[in-house]
């Protein structure tokens, strides 16, 4: 859909042959581009990282071993898909949490929200840290390869025991430019 006004600069005289009027012409419209894509899992996943081990040194809790699982982002897409892609991580309860320079997302740690967590969740992209909250290009004919990552932040003595609940909820946001 266009618009436009004309406005000219000539008055209603009569003019000569040779004469010059100009005419100045605003155009202005939005550009739609129709495209859809969808997760083919149109279920939200439950990413389990199962029974997570640790130790308790000196009343000091630390996790033992790693704990990273995939998160599936495959998708299908029709229509006009130009531009720039973009995925993003975000977290749904409270702000993300600082992680060496990262955004990570935040850990409830027994159903209630640590009030200075020491439990993290890292969204990997390609095996790389990617701060969540934040927009990363992503190719819709390579999808990256996406994964979590429960860490410890720091040794902590009080936050969690053995037998508590661990969870952390995010959407999973893809979007053009």
């Amino acid at each position: 859909m266009l618009s436009g006004a004309a406005t000219t600069d000539a008055s209603a005289v009569p003019r000569k042959p040779g004469d010059q009027t100009a005419l100045k012409i605003n155009i202005s419209g939005k550009v739609i581009a129709f495209a859809k894509c969808s997760f083919r899992n149109q279920v939200s996943p439950n990413i389990d990282f199962g029974d997570i081990r640790y130790s308790s040194v000196s009343g000091t809790n630390n996790i033992s071993g790693t704990y990273v699982r995939p998160l599936d982002s495959d998708m299908t897409c029709t229509g006009d898909t130009a531009g720039t892609t973009y995925f993003s991580l975000d977290t749904i309860n409270n702000g993300p949490i600082g992680d060496n320079g990262y955004k990570s997302l935040p850990v409830k740690v027994g159903g209630m929200m640590v009030t200075d967590p020491n439990l993290a969740i890292r969204l990997l992209v390609n095996g790389k840290q990617q701060n969540v909250n934040t927009n990363f290009s992503v190719d819709l004919q390579n999808l990256p390869k996406l994964e979590v990552e429960l860490v410890q932040l720091h040794p902590d003595a009080i936050s969690w025991v053995n037998g508590q609940k661990i969870s952390s909820e995010a959407v999973l946001t893809m979007n053009f430019d």
